[in-house]
């Protein structure tokens, strides 16, 4: 039987039971009988439940991300085209070269990796911005530490929206979310662009007091 079916199946079911308790409101089932309706369903809804992608952070695509990056680069927040030949010098730093080499090669083992790793990496340039200013970051999570920098005026509110939604979204991966390989794409293609926005800020120079 295919899901639609199946699903198909199950709105009847439910319209004839509702039915019938309208019919006779005298008869009703005991917790023993639904349990066992549940249990006698449970192989037949397996295929649904399967293909149904709940919402809340089951399943992370491009659109997760894409939202999240336009925040931080704005009309800017479109991939890299690895063929380019127009690519500004700060993206071929060996610092940055050596970040995306390990987000690809993550990505190749499983896309989940690759979203976990681009977290670790924002969080690494949101301690060493911290650690700039002195500030103490000992035991903060990423978004502990990103709501202390932004409270200093360090990060600009937009830009801490859009980490906060990668922070997040990078939690969800490495607790199980399924991240989609568009979306893994996506981080390997715009993580240049989300790091050196965080090295300008952490090269910025501090004002004289």
């Amino acid at each position: 039987m295919t899901p639609n079916r199946i699903r198909w199946s199950i709105s009847i079911l439910s319209i004839a039971a509702l039915i019938a308790h309208i019919l006779w409101p005298l008869v009703t089932l005991d917790l023993a009988s639904l349990v066992l309706i549940l249990v006698a369903l449970i192989p037949w809804l397996a295929p649904v439940i399967k293909s149904i992608e709940l919402p809340g952070g089951f399943k992370i695509e491009v659109q997760d991300l894409k939202a999240a990056t336009e925040k931080i680069l704005g009309s800017d927040a479109e991939p890299i085209q690895a063929d380019s030949t127009n690519i500004p010098a700060f993206f071929l730093r060996s610092s940055e070269t050596a970040s995306v080499a390990t987000l690809r090669h993550l990505a190749e083992e499983d896309p989940n990796l690759a979203l976990v790793g681009f977290r670790i990496e924002i969080e690494r340039r949101l301690n060493a911005l911290a650690a700039k200013h002195e500030l103490v970051t000992h035991e903060k999570s990423a978004g502990q530490l990103l709501r202390v920098l932004q409270g200093k005026y360090l990060i600009p509110p937009t830009m801490a929206s859009g980490l906060a939604d990668l922070i997040a979204l990078g939690n969800q991966a490495a607790h199980g979310a399924k991240v989609s390989e568009s979306a893994a794409r996506w981080v390997l293609d715009t993580a240049p662009k989300v790091f050196n926005e965080l090295d300008q800020l952490i090269n910025r120079q501090r004002p004289s007091v």
